[in-house]
């Protein structure tokens, strides 16, 4: 059991450690940064940049502006290996000294509000807090420009209220938040939890999986062990606004990369997710397997249209099967 006296000393000064994971992402970066700058926040926060391999240049060209703050910033690299968000995230927790970590993606840039949302929402202990991730489509370097002149609560009322979000993005965000509340009142609340815009209290046990690599599933997995094994229990608020702009190289999902190594990477580390979890069930953890398909001719991963009706759990524990042969026999990943 974890007991608040176990947090050293030098942690007490410092409320919130925001960690943003950041992969050659300047331009939201320096807006993320600059809201943070600005929160209505009267508490004490340090901001850490957790760079993901990113070129030299995404953080020294921004770090000159923000290093006379008045709020703490820290910087750390990793090279680049692949996306490894989950790695480069606990680098950011092993610097952190605040009392809870709050955790951000370099594509989200945080509403005004949003810390002291996350700490008012920290009532007891053992709470993951997911805020919401508010699409607003891929933005060009023009655009990015235009928002970061102006005054950043401008910025921010934009994309809010002002903003032409596409048709796509309005059903990823409407579908993804209605998803979220159905799985808070399910068997599963831990599926809620995204680290794009998540807070915890900075416990021993907070920390991620590095075995995952590429993308999905880290934060999942995260939140699991947290609900299983040390009684946390999540809250998801939809006003918790986090503003996802996408810029093409940072964009990771392997629905939209369509890349055969990104999927291998996709399918290594949901089975891995699965076989580390006792007591998952199929449908909860390798329900986006319907849209991918093996080209046998070229033996390769490919993503394929949403299928028009749901896969059976036949169907579903089928594609499992031929997806965990496949890595077997390439010896990228075996339960055994």
């Amino acid at each position: 059991m974890f007991k608040e006296s176990e947090i050293s000393k030098e942690r007490l000064d410092i409320d919130v450690s925001v960690i943003i994971n950041v992969h050659n992402q300047p331009l939201s970066l320096k807006l993320a940064l600059r809201s943070l700058l600005a929160q209505d926040f009267t508490g004490f926060q340090e901001v850490i940049v957790a760079d993901d391999g990113s070129d030299s240049d995404t953080f020294l060209g921004i770090y000159q502006d923000f290093d006379r703050a008045g709020i703490p910033l820290k910087y750390v690299w990793q090279q680049d290996r692949g996306m490894r968000e989950n790695v480069s995230f606990n680098n950011g927790i092993r610097l952190a000294r605040g009392n809870y970590l709050l955790f951000l993606a370099g594509d989200m840039v945080p509403s005004i509000d949003l810390v002291k949302k996350h700490m008012e929402t920290h009532v007891q202990p053992k709470l993951i807090v997911a805020g919401n991730r508010n699409w607003r489509g891929e933005i060009n370097p023009i655009v990015f420009e235009s928002l970061d002149g102006k005054p950043i609560r401008v910025a921010l009322n934009d994309l809010e209220h002002d903003w032409q979000t596409d048709e796509v993005s309005e059903r990823r965000e409407l579908g993804e938040s209605e998803k979220r509340k159905q799985w808070l009142h399910s068997k599963s609340p831990w599926r809620a939890a995204f680290a794009c815009n998540l807070s915890v209290p900075n416990n021993p046990e907070v920390e991620f999986d590095e075995s995952y690599i590429g993308w999905g599933n880290y934060d999942q997995e995260l939140s699991y062990r947290l609900h299983s094994n040390h009684d946390y229990h999540t809250v998801y608020r939809e006003d918790i606004h986090a503003y996802h702009l996408e810029s093409p190289e940072a964009v990771a999902n392997v629905y939209r990369t369509k890349k055969h190594e990104d999927i291998v990477n996709y399918l290594r580390n949901t089975c891995y997710f699965f076989d580390k979890c006792p007591g998952l069930e199929t449908e909860e953890v390798f329900f986006g397997f319907g849209r991918l398909q093996l080209d046998k001719d070229l033996d390769r991963w490919v993503v394929v249209e949403k299928p028009s009706e749901k896969l059976s759990k036949n169907q579903l524990e089928r594609k499992v099967r031929e997806a965990r042969d496949w890595l077997s026999t390439h010896g990228v990943y075996s339960s055994t």
